[in-house]
């Protein structure tokens, strides 16, 4: 077996130029994934232990556990490919001690090219199809909020927008500038004190710019549209979002627990227009449950504010954490370089078929 180097100095090619975006792309991909994985349950515990009073520092987490890995992944790209530049030196001929974490198996077997090619086209195709996620937000938003102008009629004793829906719904729409958006049937269904702690609830996310920041978070989540543990910090962030806003509902609330009671009435009126959960399919059900154990939750939060509860930081989870982040961080110092380029090499040498 002959084992040459891949770019050699001198002039380089455009396939070799090709082959290079590629190896970098799956490196890229990976080193997300792994990182993003090894984040999720210290941020979870980070977030978990700031008391409730804390939902801004708490968003802060989920966007450092979305961020991160993102930044993580350039730096060991970058340094792959710039080693690999300055030392074109093939990896299987480096000491066995360097090669503990390889694609071995892929680059010594006989379709190794056409193997690591697939990978790489349902690797660009998943990057591209997660960079296009906020374009297509975007484009939604803009479709919703030309629906909801030409139904709408003001309020001014509100201070919203009001819609001919008989569905009991909120929101804030659009990123500059916001709106704030409520049904009849939201209005035919709550009080004075409860509408206005729902709208308190909303025009707190106008005022913070949410949306914004969720199509912030859906750009840095993009490209890791597969991986289970971004799915679970984007959602955990717009939950993160949700109780900010009743934060500061529940500061300018009229009457004690009318954001509790408005939750609770509009939760129910939905249960009842909904079709049964019986007939409904496995993911249905699944939403259906998240949406009311997180109902559940907003309530409970806004039930202990309005009695002045507070829940106090659970500090065991936040040393557990920070000691768990202190070994990765450990254990990375001397895996993380000769790992990434034994990665990018290996599959620069399946793309370029050099068994």
């Amino acid at each position: 077996m002959s084992w040459a180097p891949v770019i050699v100095s001198g002039s380089v090619g455009p396939g070799v130029q090709m082959t290079q975006f590629l190896a970098a792309l799956i490196l890229y991909t990976a080193t997300v994934g792994v990182v993003s994985g090894l984040l999720f349950l210290p941020a979870a515990s980070i977030a978990e232990s700031l008391p409730p009073s804390r939902p801004a520092r708490e968003s802060l987490v989920w966007f450092a556990a979305l961020g991160l890995p993102h930044v993580l992944a350039v730096a060991a790209t970058a340094y792959a490919v710039r080693m690999h530049a300055l030392d074109p030196v093939a990896w299987a001929l480096r000491d066995a001690r360097v090669r503990h974490v390889c694609f071995r198996c892929l680059a010594e077997s006989p379709d190794a090219t056409y193997r690591a090619h697939v990978v790489s086209v349902l690797v660009a195709g998943i990057v591209l199809v997660g960079l296009l996620r906020p374009v297509l937000t975007l484009a939604l938003s803009w479709r919703d909020s030309r629906l909801l102008a030409r139904t709408y009629r003001d309020a001014p004793e509100l201070g919203v927008r009001v819609t001919p829906l008989e569905t009991p719904w909120s929101a804030c729409v659009g990123f500059l500038p916001s709106r704030v958006y409520v049904t009849e049937g939201l209005t035919s269904l709550l009080d004075a004190d409860e509408l206005e702690a729902v709208i308190a609830h909303e025009s707190a996310h106008a005022r913070r710019r949410d949306n914004l920041r969720l199509l912030l978070a859906q750009a840095l989540f993009g490209p890791t549209i597969t991986i289970p543990s971004a799915h679970a910090s984007y959602r955990r962030l717009r939950g993160s979002l949700e109780r900010a806003a009743d934060e500061r509902a529940l500061q300018s609330e009229s009457r004690e627990g009318a954001l509790a009671s408005a939750l609770v009435a509009a939760a129910r009126k939905l249960r009842e227009s909904s079709p049964a959960v019986e007939g409904r399919g496995l993911r249905a059900r699944l939403a259906a449950k998240h949406r009311d154990d997180f109902v559940a939750e907003r309530v409970r939060r806004a039930v202990e504010a309005g009695a002045g509860q507070r829940s106090a930081p659970r500090r065991a989870a936040l040393l557990l954490s920070s000691a768990v982040l202190a070994a990765l961080l450990i254990a990375g110092v001397d895996l993380v370089q000769p790992t990434v380029r034994c990665l990018f090499e290996s599959v620069l040498t399946a793309l370029s078929g050099g068994t």
